[in-house]
C-alpha cells in the first residue's frame, strides 16, 4: 500500500480534520468569553499555543492508536517496506507459511484476492499496463488447481478503496489480500506484490521486483508461486511448467495485447452489444499478432471477439451468410493457431466448445468443455459456460453445482449471476433464480438483458407492478443493442403484462427492421407467442426446430423448449410435440 493508502486506512486524514474544526469551535468560544469573564491578556495567547501543540499529538496519536467497539487499540501493522526488508535479509522465508488463524466455514481453502494494482507510471497513457499486468497475474494463479482466487470482475470494484482489508475478504469470502503496484516507465518495469493474511493483518510474504519489460512474465510466475507456497497448496509438476512458459519474447506485442485486455476490464459485458469497443480490442490484437505471429493468447482473445459477435449481431440481409461463415471460420483459424503454437490453453478449449454449443453439436462441446476445465479448472467463465450447458442438456444438478462454484471465485460478477438465474430457472427453482436475476441487477443496473430478463421473473413471480417497470427500463437501456432477440422479448413482455399497444409498437419496429436486418426465427416465435397468435407461432416454433440457428436466439429458444417463462399456448400437444425436436441429442459425459 502507498504511504497516502497507509495515511487513509489508520485514519489520520480524519483526526486532523476534526481537530481542526475542534480547535476552530474553542478559539471562537474564547473570544466570546474573553471580555465578559474578563481574563488576562496571556490567556488568548496561551489557548492558542496549546491547541498548536496538540495538533501533531493528534496526528501521532491516530497513527498509532485506532478507535473500536472494543475500545481503544494500537492499528494495525500494514508496514509493506518491514516486510520488503525482511524478505531481502532472508530470500527464503518469504516462502514459508507463515501463522495464519483458523479460517471461518465462509472463507474458502487457499483462496486469494488480488486486488487492483496501483498504478504509478509517470505517464497518465500507461494506466492500462497495471490493469493488464493484475488480470494476467489472475491468470497465472488460476491455472494452479489447489488455489482459488477470485476473478478479476469481483475485485475490481476495490480499486482505490479505503476498505480494512479484513472486510474485503469477508465480502469476498477468501483467507488472504494480495496488492501492490505497477510502476512502467521506457523498457523497465517496477512491480510491488504483499500477500497478507485477512484475520490478522500479518504480511506472509512482501517482494519487489525492477526489471526489463522483457522479464515482466517471470514476475508473473513468481508471485503466483509464492501466492501457492503461502497458501502451502500443491503445485504439480505440469502447473509449474505451464507458469514457466512465455506467452511473448515480444515487449511491443505484449504492450497492445494489455491494451486490449485493459478495454475488456473497464467495459466488461458492455463489449458484447458495442461495435465501437470491439473494434478498437480488434485493434490492439491485430498489432500484438503482428509484433508476435506465435503470440497465442492474443489469438484466442481475438477469436473470442469473433465469435461473440455471431452471438450479438446477425447483420443485414445481404451479408448474413457470408458475415456468419467468414466470423466463426476466422474464430477456428485463431485457436487452430493458438492451439498449434500452445495445446495448454484452457480458455482456447472452452472457446472451442461454445462453438460446437451454439452449432447444436453437443458431444463436441461436452469433450473440449472437459479438456478446457481439465487445464483450467479455477476459470468462472468456463465453469459457469459448463454449467449452462449442463442445464440445457438435461444435467440439470451439475448445472447448479458448477454455477454455484463459478459465482464462489467471482461473486461479483453480473454475468454470472444472470447465468445462475438461468440455470435455477432451467432447473424449475424460481425462487432462487428471481434472487440470482436481482442480484445480478444490483450489481450492475444499467446491463439491459439482466434488467429484462427480470421482468420476466417478476411476472412469474406474481410482481406485475415491478414487471412492467423493469421491462420499460431495458426497452431503455438495449434501444442501441445490436441483438434482435431482444426486441421479441419485450414483446412478448409488453403483451403477457396486458400492454398490447406497447407490444405492437415494438413488433413494428421489428417490422421495420426486418427490411434490412436478419430477424431470427427464434425472434419472431417469441414475439408471436407473447401476441397470442397461435398460428404463426407454430410456424416460426417449426422453423426453429427444423433448422435450428447457430449462435443468436440460442438460450431464448432453450427457454421456450422447457416453457420457462410459462406461456400457456406452449403447453397445448401441438406446441409440444415441436418444443420436443429442439435442443441437443444425448450428451455423453467425458472427464472434466
Amino acid at each position: 500500500m502507498s504511504f497516502l493508502g497507509e495515511i487513509k486506512r489508520r485514519k489520520v486524514f480524519q483526526v486532523a480534520v476534526a481537530y481542526a474544526i475542534a480547535a476552530w469551535l474553542i478559539a471562537q468560544v474564547v473570544d466570546v468569553i474573553n471580555e465578559p469573564l474578563n481574563l488576562p491578556g496571556w490567556f488568548d495567547t496561551a489557548v492558542l499555543v496549546s491547541l498548536g501543540l496538540g495538533f501533531p499529538i493528534a496526528v501521532i496519536l491516530a497513527w498509532i492508536f485506532d478507535v473500536t467497539p472494543e475500545g481503544v487499540v494500537r492499528t494495525p501493522s500494514n508496514d509493506k517496506a518491514a516486510g520488503t526488508k525482511a524478505a531481502a535479509a532472508n530470500p527464503d522465508e518469504d516462502l514459508q507459511p507463515a501463522e495464519k488463524t483458523a479460517p471461518s466455514p465462509d472463507v474458502l481453502r487457499n483462496s486469494v484476492a488480488v486486488l487492483p494494482l496501483e498504478n504509478l507510471s509517470p505517464n497518465p497513457d500507461d494506466a492500462y499496463f497495471a490493469a493488464g499486468i493484475h488480470e494476467e497475474i489472475l491468470n497465472y494463479v488460476a491455472k494452479i488447481r489447489d488455489v482459488n482466487v477470485i476473478a478479476r470482475t469481483s475485485v475490481k470494484r476495490y480499486q482505490d478503496t479505503d476498505k480494512p482489508i479484513g472486510e474485503i475478504a469477508a465480502e469476498l469470502g477468501v483467507g488472504t489480500i494480495m496488492e501492490g503496484s505497477v510502476r512502467y516507465a521506457g523498457e523497465r518495469v517496477r512491480v510491488t506484490a504483499q500477500l497478507i493474511d485477512a484475520a490478522t493483518e500479518n504480511h506472509l510474504w512482501s517482494e519487489s521486483y525492477e526489471r526489463d519489460i522483457a522479464d515482466v512474465f517471470a514476475i508473473q510466475a513468481d508471485i503466483a508461486e509464492k501466492i501457492a507456497a503461502a497458501l502451502a497448496a500443491e503445485l504439480s509438476v505440469a502447473e509449474k511448467a505451464s507458469l514457466a512458459k512465455l506467452p511473448t519474447t515480444s515487449p511491443e506485442a505484449y504492450a497492445s495485447f494489455l491494451q486490449a485486455m485493459a478495454i475488456l476490464q473497464d467495459y466488461g459485458h458492455a463489449v458484447g452489444g458495442r461495435s465501437d469497443l470491439r473494434s478498437r480490442i480488434h485493434h490492439h490484437l491485430d498489432q500484438a499478432i503482428a509484433a508476435d505471429p506465435d503470440f497465442a493468447l492474443a489469438y484466442v482473445r481475438r477469436a473470442h471477439l469473433y465469435a461473440s459477435q455471431l452471438n450479438q449481431d446477425p447483420g443485414t440481409l445481404e451479408d448474413y451468410a457470408a458475415r456468419h461463415t467468414e466470423l466463426e471460420s476466422l474464430a477456428l483459424a485463431d485457436l487452430e493457431t493458438a492451439l498449434a503454437i500452445d495445446s495448454s490453453i484452457g480458455a482456447a478449449y472452452g472457446a472451442l466448445a461454445q462453438i460446437h454449443e451454439f452449432n447444436w453439436r453437443g458431444a463436441e462441446a461436452q469433450e473440449y468443455y472437459g479438456k478446457a476445465l481439465s487445464l483450467n479448472p479455477n476459470d468462472p467463465d468456463v465453469l459457469m459456460a459448463y454449467a449452462v450447458f449442463c442445464s440445457i442438456t438435461g444435467r440439470r444438478d451439475k448445472a447448479v453445482e458448477r454455477a454455484k462454484r463459478a459465482i464462489t471465485l467471482d461473486p461479483n460478477s453480473v454475468s454470472g449471476h444472470m447465468w445462475l438465474a438461468f440455470v435455477h430457472l432451467q432447473k424449475g427453482d424460481l425462487k432462487a433464480a428471481v434472487d440470482a436475476e436481482r442480484g445480478a441487477v444490483a450489481l450492475s443496473p444499467t446491463f439491459g438483458l439482466a434488467t429484462m430478463v427480470l421482468g420476466h421473473m417478476e411476472r412469474l413471480n406474481g410482481n406485475f407492478d415491478e414487471a412492467l417497470i423493469k421491462t420499460r427500463l431495458a426497452e431503455e437501456l438495449l434501444r442501441d443493442d445490436t441483438n434482435p432477440v431482444y426486441d421479441g422479448e419485450l414483446v412478448a413482455s409488453y403483451a403477457t403484462l396486458g400492454y398490447r399497444d406497447d407490444a405492437e409498437r415494438v413488433f413494428q419496429r421489428m417490422q421495420d427492421a426486418a427490411r434490412t436486418r436478419v430477424i431470427p426465427t427464434t425472434a419472431w416465435a417469441i414475439a408471436y407467442l407473447g401476441l397470442g397468435d397461435a398460428d404463426q407461432t407454430l410456424r416460426w416454433l417449426t422453423a426453429a426446430a427444423d433448422d435450428p440457428e447457430h449462435y443468436i436466439g440460442f438460450f431464448s429458444l432453450m427457454n421456450m423448449k422447457r416453457n420457462r417463462y410459462g406461456y400457456p399456448l406452449l403447453d397445448e400437444p401441438r406446441f409440444r410435440a415441436v418444443r420436443d425436436r429442439l435442443g441437443f441429442e444425448d450428451v455423453t459425459e467425458t472427464g472434466e
